[in-house]
């Protein structure tokens, strides 16, 4: 069992988790993937777990099975016969079903919360044999409390759920002594945890091909490799046949989705390809701020730094090793300074926060001893390190996209417990030969916590600023909503089986729309656009604007709002004065 220090920690990051997450609003959410779960949610505890689809709730403006005006944007949602199928495949949500009917919006957030604690829980026991008893504790507290891994544990995602699977399977792998497990059984269930991860994130299955090509280079890996894609097989099988009886085909609605992206993509010129491969290559690992030059600068000095560190002499590693982190520090601390002189926190959630700011201790996975100096141990954290450049180089190549709004590559996360063991042992190897560096190394920590208190400030505001649309929209009281806007039928999904909502693209559309609405006999409409569109109703006949309402949340432009009110007279008439609108 972990020492008692180390249990103390896991419990304050627990208390810590559940405190955030009581004071946070719990119907809104960081990104309009919540939503569309959310959405999934409401109608499996409406309805049962049956055939996945979000409720379109037409009032009859057009015929069953038609979706022009469905809100939801097509990338998210896809018409199949009466359906309207999401891309976020069932399981995530049917797992989330359960404690959002005990416990209504908070329930939301016990998986991936507790997800992230379980995920934590085996850092520390992987780190209990791994390491040693300080290293497990700095570890911990690394993972915890100074990576993403404390944001997503406040998000209605699947991240941590998945992180959780992938750090299960590799404590099965871990001996007793560090060491890699031989045991057939033990491989095959190890298999099958890292299988379950892919049933709610498909990038697990670029972590499963990184794990076999590390072990495939191993002689004691490749005794081990057929039993652990044995249990992987074994794990997916009713994957398969559920998404073949569920979707129609093996994959799901998610991994066909990006694999159709790359599709378009390979269509394309090759400059596109490249271009696209490039946009993501960077938001994984050179976004500081600094510009393209000095963000590759960075990366690459970070991983050459403690490999060149690591053969120092002995009367000069301890200044080497100082410089270097404090350098470290530095880095991470100047983007974070640089991400909040954006005048829209939202775009540098985007734009500056690459792996090295989200994980602060990862250029201390880089720190290896000599191979003259390698052990059962050593061997292990070798493996988990190949494991996690294998999967990263997979990512870049093969996700569709840097991941929208996020705090860290949330594509990633499933990695950052491999990284953090890896840098444990980094810890250890400097400590071990200068113990005065362990303030710096803790200094890591300390700037690692500073990045994820803005994150999860931020998170904050963001819900907040989604919680004063959903009010504003309730206190105009309207039949219906209609909007422009792609993410706003999602981040407002709390109104779903309460307000409809419909999306247009033009302004022949807005006004079928309208006379479809005054057909039905709802007078009473608000327009939710990115646009102020007051002027355009002066020239609309049979439509009054009663109330307007700009929603500015202070430097997060990107949501920027108009609210209008309007009532539908005897004959409303839509003209192609409203131009379509996307952010």
């Amino acid at each position: 069992m972990p020492e008692a220090r180390s249990r103390r920690l896991l419990v304050a990051i627990a208390i810590t988790y559940a405190v955030a997450a009581l004071f946070l609003p719990k119907a809104t959410f960081w990104s309009n993937d919540g939503g569309e779960k959310l959405l999934q949610v409401k109608e499996i505890v409406r309805s049962g777990p049956g055939l996945p689809a979000i409720p379109y709730d037409s009032l009859g403006v057009e015929a069953t099975g038609s979706f022009r005006f469905s809100p939801i944007a097509p990338n998210h949602a896809a018409p199949e016969g009466e359906r309207l199928v999401p891309v976020v495949p069932l399981y995530f949500p049917l797992l989330s079903a359960l404690p959002y009917r005990a416990l209504g919006a908070a329930g939301l957030y016990l998986v991936p919360l507790a997800s992230a604690l379980l995920a934590l829980w085996f850092v520390l026991r992987i780190a209990e044999r791994m390491l040693d008893s300080d290293a497990g504790f700095f570890c911990l507290a690394a993972a915890g409390l100074a990576s993403s891994v404390a944001f997503y544990a406040l998000t209605f995602w699947e991240h941590t759920l998945a992180a959780a699977a992938c750090t299960a399977g590799l404590y099965l792998l871990c001996g007793a002594e560090g060491g890699l497990r031989q045991e057939r059984g033990v491989a095959a269930a190890a298999g099958v945890a890292l299988a379950l991860g892919a049933w709610v994130r498909g990038e697990v299955l670029i972590v499963i091909v990184a794990l076999s090509t590390a072990l495939l280079l191993r002689r004691d890996g490749r005794r081990v490799l057929p039993f652990l894609l044995a249990g992987v097989i074994a794990g997916l099988t009713p994957f398969w046949v559920c998404n073949s009886l569920v979707y129609g085909h093996a994959f799901g609605p998610q991994i066909a989705g990006s694999a159709a992206f790359r599709q378009d993509s390979l269509a394309g010129s090759l400059g596109v390809v490249a271009e696209r491969r490039w946009e993501i290559v960077r938001g994984l690992f050179l976004d500081y701020g600094f510009g393209v030059a000095p963000g590759v600068a960075l990366a690459l000095a970070s991983i050459a730094t403690p490999v060149w560190l690591a053969r120092s002499r002995p009367e000069r590693f301890r200044n080497r090793a100082r410089l270097w982190l404090a350098a470290s520090i530095a880095v991470v601390a100047l983007s974070l300074l640089r991400s909040l002189t954006r005048s829209d926190l939202s775009l540098a959630s985007i734009h500056h926060t690459p792996l090295w700011v989200a994980l602060p201790v990862l250029p201390l996975a880089f720190l290896r001893p000599r191979a003259s100096e390698a052990t059962a141990r050593e061997r292990f954290a070798d493996l988990l390190l190949a494991t996690a450049l294998l999967a990263l180089a997979g990512l870049a190549l093969g996700l569709p996209s840097r991941g929208g709004l996020q705090w860290g590559p949330r594509y990633a996360l499933v990695l950052f417990p491999l990284l953090v063991l890896c840098a444990g042992r980094g810890y250890q190897l400097l400590v071990g030969r200068a113990p005065g560096l362990r303030v710096l190394c803790w200094g890591l920590v300390a700037v690692g916590m500073l990045v994820q208190i803005t994150g999860v400030a931020l998170l904050a505001h963001k819900k907040r600023a989604s919680a004063e649309m959903l009010a504003s929209i309730r206190a105009m009281a309207p039949a219906a909503v209609v909007t422009d806007v792609w993410w706003l039928p999602e981040d407002a999904a709390d109104l779903y089986h309460e307000i409809p909502v419909y999306g247009f693209d033009s302004g022949e559309e807005f006004g079928r729309l309208l006379l479809r609405l005054r057909e039905l006999g709802h007078t009473r409409i608000v327009l939710a656009s990115r646009r102020d569109f007051r002027r355009a109703f002066e020239s609309l006949d049979g439509v009054e604007l009663t109330a307007s309402r700009q929603l500015r949340p202070a430097r997060l432009a990107s949501f920027n709002l108009n609210l209008h009110l309007l009532r539908l007279g005897p004959r409303p008439r839509g003209t192609g004065r409203l131009p379509p609108t996307q952010p």
